[in-house]
Order: C-alpha cells, then sequence, then structure tokens
C-alpha cells in the first residue's frame, strides 16, 4: 500500500515539473522595449491631490509610511505617474502589475483604461496575481501622458504596488501569461493534487481506523489545501474581515495537524 500511495504521489507531480519545464523552454521577447516606470507620486484619498502627494519610488509598500497618519481613506492610495513616450502609441498597448495588494484601476489622461473585479466595499483579492491592463487605442498620446493608479486595500495601511510596465501588448502579454501560470496555474494544480491525496489519506484511516496517524494526515493535507484555496481566491462570500477569519484559521490548525501528525 506505501509503495502504490508513493506512486500515486509521483505521478501529478511529474506531470507538473514537465509542463513546467516545455512552459519554459517558450522564448520570450526582449523586455527592454518596455518603460519600466519607477517614479511616482501618492495621496491617500477618493482621489489624488498633489497638496498632500508624496514622491516615492516602486515598488511600494504602505507599511513603510504612516498613511494612518494622513488625511482621507487608509485603504486607498493614488499613484500618479507622469509618462512621456518618445514613439507614437500606434499598436495596442499595454500596462503590466507583476505584484499588487489587493486591487488597482488604472486611468490614463483622465479615462479609466481598466480595472478588475470589485473595489468596495472590500477589494477583490489580487494578492496572488498578477494585473494586465489593455489601452484601447487612442489613450496614449505621443508625446506627455498622465498615468494614474487606485489601489485599494484591506485592512488599512497593508496595500503594496509593485513594479509597473508599459509597452506593446505583443511584449507584456507573454510576460503576463507566464506569471499566471507561476502564481496561479501551479497553485490550483497543488490545490487539486492534495484534494487528490487527501481522499486517499482518508480512505486508509477508514480501512484501519485503528491507526489514527492517517486520520491526522488527512486533517493536515486539508487544512493545508483550504489555506491555498484562500489565498488564492480572488472574491469569495465572506469577504474583508471574515475571510481574514478564516485564512488565520485555517494556518493554525494546519500547524496544529502538522505537530499531532508528527508525532505520531
Amino acid at each position: 500500500m506505501r509503495i502504490n500511495l508513493w506512486l500515486l504521489m509521483l505521478v501529478p507531480l511529474s506531470a507538473a515539473a514537465i509542463y513546467a519545464v516545455l512552459h519554459y523552454a517558450k522564448p520570450l521577447p526582449d523586455q527592454s522595449d518596455a518603460l519600466h516606470i519607477s517614479q511616482a507620486r501618492a495621496s491617500v484619498g477618493d482621489s489624488f491631490s498633489s497638496d498632500t502627494a508624496r514622491a516615492l519610488t516602486l515598488p511600494h509598500d504602505w507599511r513603510t509610511h504612516n498613511w494612518q497618519a494622513m488625511e482621507g481613506d487608509p485603504t486607498q492610495v493614488w499613484y500618479d505617474i507622469e509618462v512621456a513616450l518618445d514613439v507614437p502609441p500606434n499598436r495596442l498597448w499595454g500596462i503590466l502589475i507583476p505584484d499588487i495588494e489587493q486591487n488597482a484601476e488604472v486611468y490614463i489622461n483622465g479615462a479609466i483604461a481598466g480595472g478588475y473585479g470589485a473595489m468596495a466595499p472590500y477589494p477583490s483579492r489580487y494578492s496572488n496575481q498578477a494585473l494586465y491592463f489593455p489601452i484601447a487605442n487612442g489613450l496614449l498620446r505621443p508625446e506627455q501622458n498622465k498615468l494614474q493608479i487606485r489601489v485599494k486595500s484591506y485592512p488599512p495601511g497593508r496595500g503594496y504596488l509593485g513594479k509597473v510596465y508599459l509597452g506593446p501588448d505583443e511584449l507584456l502579454r507573454p510576460f503576463y501569461q507566464r506569471l499566471v501560470f507561476l502564481k496561479s496555474d501551479l497553485l490550483w494544480f497543488f490545490v487539486a493534487v492534495a484534494v487528490g491525496m487527501m481522499l486517499i489519506v482518508l480512505a486508509l484511516a477508514w480501512l484501519r481506523p485503528e491507526e489514527s496517524l492517517y486520520r491526522w494526515f488527512g486533517a493536515q493535507i486539508a487544512c493545508w489545501a483550504l489555506s491555498c484555496t484562500l489565498f488564492g481566491l480572488v472574491d469569495t462570500p465572506f469577504s474583508g474581515p471574515w475571510h481574514i477569519a478564516l485564512a488565520a484559521i485555517s494556518s493554525t490548525w494546519f500547524c496544529m495537524t502538522s505537530f499531532a501528525f508528527a508525532f505520531r
């Protein structure tokens, strides 16, 4: 039984390794043609205010600034960026944000360029996602452009805006697809593997009720799968504080079941 269990574990892991190798074998375009945005001004509130704005460098972690001491909503920060283009954007362009906490909207020259999910009352959780915003033709100008990014997070003061890239769609989209594979596809693959392993272990626990080892191992896998699921979900019926509480409970029970399994 132990040999068969190891074989069942090795099959999906081998499939994931082969898929990852084939995925990384695909060449990516030269990213040097994309514009890496590293300087911005930021302010807290319902809209950008130049009177209270602070100059900063991206990536930006809200916990490094005392946003709560500023006027406005500490769950929401606006980033104002001036972008000068040397060439006319005569094709489809895009904005890539590899890391965000938790959700964002992008505005170009006063017009909204795109957004994902909900922003209120609680933002959609894209903490484990990359965001990509295709830019419609006509939004970008050949010379000076104003780019504004609205970032919202819950709980207050714990937001994050990573690097920002602006460039042609055919250049940035392959990088976005690779980030989707790394941050989302692999996560759900291993959650599915964990659920399959949990069912096998619980079947062993039913066949051998005198051995509590299997029950604790199955509970450990279940808590781990729940914790990863809550981490990867974007929108849940229990958003905001309930989501945070459930994630903390699942992580705590994972630690407890791991200790119980190890001692057996």
